[in-house]
């Protein structure tokens, strides 16, 4: 599971898959933004550690719109860091739908059980799965398109913590690894 890579390795092996040691030659982010500066969107993926590139953004000189895979744990922390450098608007969209995460369906998934869940989410693969943006459409899996032609309205920073606690707690109770885990937080100013 390739997309799993992690600099954690308990990470890199949920489930049981097997993860092998590579060495990668790595840049604090800050390094990387001072070498080919700031762009008008970042998308952030790094397997839980997504918070170590927005503590290396400089609020005064920051992307108009950021992305950073929701961390269930500590889906607060990041929102609150993303607040701290200066955005004001949230949007939390499912990479599995595509979609806002407060849609009906990804609610209800959390309480069916799992036999019905693979089978519905094979049906979700098929259809939401084929969002497009202009000539691009994104593949299952992806994290679809960003900004202004994201789906569902933006939130402000009470509305998004309260959202992620939604998850979260959803999350906790059901004890899986299924579509809790995959959401974007998308933010702008």
């Amino acid at each position: 599971m390739t997309e799993w890579s992690s600099f954690n390795e308990k990470k890199a092996g949920v489930g049981g898959k097997t993860s092998r040691p590579v060495k990668v030659r790595t840049l604090p982010f800050t390094h990387i933004l001072e070498r080919h500066g700031v762009r008008f969107y970042c998308k952030i993926d790094i397997e839980g550690n997504d918070h170590l590139c927005l503590e290396g953004i400089d609020a005064a000189d920051k992307p108009q719109y950021v992305s950073v895979e929701m961390s269930l744990a500590k889906g607060d922390r990041d929102l609150s860091l993303l607040h701290a450098l200066g955005y004001r608007k949230f949007k939390i969209i499912s990479q599995v739908t595509f979609g806002p995460a407060r849609s009906a369906l990804q609610i209800a998934l959390s309480y069916i059980p799992g036999r019905i869940r693979r089978r519905i989410k094979r049906v979700e693969k098929s259809t939401f799965g084929r969002l497009r943006d202009g000539d691009w459409r994104f593949a299952f899996g992806s994290s679809g398109t960003f900004g202004e032609n994201l789906p569902g309205h933006w939130l402000d920073s009470d509305r998004a913590v309260a959202a992620w606690r939604v998850i979260n707690s959803i999350f906790v109770r059901q004890k899986s690894s299924g579509l809790g885990e995959w959401y974007d937080i998308h933010a702008t100013t």
